[in-house]
């Protein structure tokens, strides 16, 4: 959304802001060292108790709570710190602090240098809370560290190099966070790690070509970053690798063949890249991938026929794949899902499909396929062939009349068909009764969705479809159909939206789906509220961008349907993103 005010007014007013933040801060310093006794900050020498209370004294200082985790962290009262809630102390050393865990602790804050201090910690456990500012970079001198999670918080600047000072440390998960930067290149020396979360951040860069040789390295996930360049071919000599998911970054060139020898490796996920080139034929002879996701990338060549051996194959969809459907696909008899949409694949799609009795879903959309699709419905089947006397890609929908049930729900469709209003929807061409070839009578509705150049005599296309789908997303942000009253003399959705965007969308948004506060804690959500409502807006308006931009009237500048799924899966991360936060 634009900026409410100039420059001038907008300085001033964070310049003000900025001034009561510090004497308000300053203020809350000065009652909270009174009322929890603290009278010299810098505990006497020697003092190892005295040492770790104060410790977490700062730690308690510098952070708020919503939930009262920390309300028991006082000097006055109970002394026992090791017994204070997401406090842990060493069992060989009992004055000394060994684990914070935390977890949706309410806590809200930056996490101040001190934490350093309780230098016996092995494990930081503080996910799922609204922390914010930067990572300290004295988190290096903990030693004995071995698992740090800061996921699902605010946190923002860079990974600190210092982290490769802590040799013990095994897990780092920094996922859904605000970080930027590059990798540290410093991680390749913590040769004892074995799982990286740094998925959903702001970090660009190269993959570290280091993180391969990592002897125990077991996971790896860097998705929803903007990583660039190749995917390290040291990654194929990680033997502890078992899980890696690069999704949503902009890595190109080709899939290491390394990868598919790994002897424990078990989820390959790599959708969402601009990776080309053949699938490596290695993937096929790998003893544990069982999942292998490579949707939204550029990769060509066939289907290798070794992909039969894994048993999730819907996300191959929008690569550049070529050639037929490998009969070796006859094994995969138990899949529920098969999705080989937006693809150059051709030939007749195989019978085989016929017997797989588990399959729920078959998208075989926008490629050169012919034939039939036999997937059975309750009452029948629903096929894409071609309505040879004009030359018309049609559905058809087939209703087997010997089944119960079927004939009312011929009917049923029919009536509803027949009282649905749509610019977009044309009536059904045709619907006809008559009998196979074993004597069941059967009925089918011929129909389509059309956009308006259909009207106009042109043939079926890929635009078309586009324009009636983001018709749709306009009606559904809006709360209006496309044949209400107010479209009248010139006026469409189309252009109603188009006025109103970006400045005004406020006024034609439904109202019961912009988000509300109904938190009786409103004012300490206040921070999270606000952060959710900016997200939802930023989300509607790529949405509006994207509708807009998909039912242009002349077809040829609408955007491909490649873009427009690419786009909708970026919105709905960000979207998942924002609600994982909100959880």
């Amino acid at each position: 959304m634009s900026p409410v005010g100039g420059i001038s007014r907008s300085c001033s007013l964070n310049f003000s802001l900025l001034l009561t933040i510090v004497v308000l801060a300053s203020s809350f310093f000065f009652a909270q060292v009174t009322s929890l006794g603290i009278s010299d900050p810098t505990p006497p020498p020697g003092d190892v108790s005295n040492s770790e209370l104060q410790a977490l004294l700062c730690l308690r200082l510098h952070l708020s709570n919503t939930s009262g985790a920390l309300d028991s962290w006082k000097s006055s009262g109970n002394l026992d710190y090791c017994a204070w809630p997401g406090v842990t102390c060493s069992r060989s050393h009992a004055s000394r602090v060994a684990e914070l865990d935390l977890e949706s602790a309410g806590l809200d804050g930056q996490i101040p240098p001190c934490i350093a201090n309780l230098t016996f910690l092995t494990r930081i456990h503080l996910p799922n809370n609204q922390l914010s500012g930067e990572i300290p970079p004295e988190l290096g001198a903990l030693h004995r560290l071995r698992y740090l999670n800061f996921s699902s918080n605010h946190l923002s600047g860079t990974i600190p190099n210092t982290l490769s000072s802590c040799s013990h440390l095994q897990t780092i998960d920094l996922g859904i966070n605000l970080i930027h930067g590059e990798i540290p290149l410093g991680l390749k020396e913590c040769l004892n790690l074995q799982v990286i979360f740094l998925d959903h951040n702001k970090l660009y860069g190269n993959i570290p070509e280091g993180l391969g040789m990592l002897p125990n390295l077991s996971k790896l996930l860097l998705a929803g970053n903007n990583l660039s360049g190749n995917i390290p071919f040291s990654l194929g000599s990680s033997p502890s690798l078992t899980a890696v998911d690069l999704t949503n970054n902009r890595l190109t060139g080709g899939i290491p063949e390394g990868l598919g020898m790994l002897p424990n490796l078990s989820e390959l996920i790599l959708a969402g890249n601009n990776l080309s080139g053949n699938i490596p034929f290695s993937l096929g002879s790998s003893p544990s991938l069982t999942t292998v996701v490579l949707t939204n990338n550029s990769l060509t060549g066939g289907i290798p026929p070794f992909l039969a051996n894994s048993s999730s194959l819907q996300f191959f969809e929008g690569n550049l794949l070529d050639g037929r459907i490998p009969e070796s696909f006859t094994n995969l008899r138990g899949i529920i899902d098969m999705d080989l949409s937006r693809n150059n694949l051709s030939g007749e799609i195989p019978k085989f499909f016929e017997s797989f009795s588990s399959l729920k879903l078959l998208n075989l959309s926008f490629n050169n396929l012919e034939g039939p699709i036999p997937t059975e419905g309750k009452y029948g089947s629903i096929y894409k062939g071609r309505f040879d006397s004009e030359g018309y890609t049609v559905a058809i929908k087939v209703f087997k009349l010997d089944q119960v049930g079927a004939p009312k729900s011929f009917v049923a469709e029919c009536e509803a068909l027949r009282n649905t209003r749509h610019r977009n929807l044309v009536k059904v061409i045709t619907a006809c009764s008559t009998c196979d070839t074993t004597g069941r009578e059967f009925k089918a509705l011929i129909l389509d969705c059309m956009a308006n150049e259909y009207g106009v005599g042109r043939k079926i296309s890929t635009e078309g479809d586009i324009y009636s789908y983001e018709i749709m997303i306009l009606e559904m942000l809006t709360g209006k159909r496309p044949t209400d009253e107010m479209f009248k003399d010139g006026l469409s959705i189309h252009k109603f939206v188009e006025k109103s965007f970006p400045q005004k969308i406020c006024d034609i948004i439904d109202p019961s789906i912009i988000p509300n506060n109904e938190d009786d804690n409103a004012e300490s959500n206040l921070d999270r509220e606000n952060h959710a409502i900016l997200g939802f807006w930023s989300c509607t308006m790529q949405l509006l961008k994207l509708g807009l931009s998909c039912s242009i009237e002349t077809p040829r500048d609408r955007p491909t349907a490649q873009d427009v799924y690419s786009e909708v899966t970026t919105i709905k991360e960000a979207f998942s993103a924002l609600r994982s936060r909100e959880i």
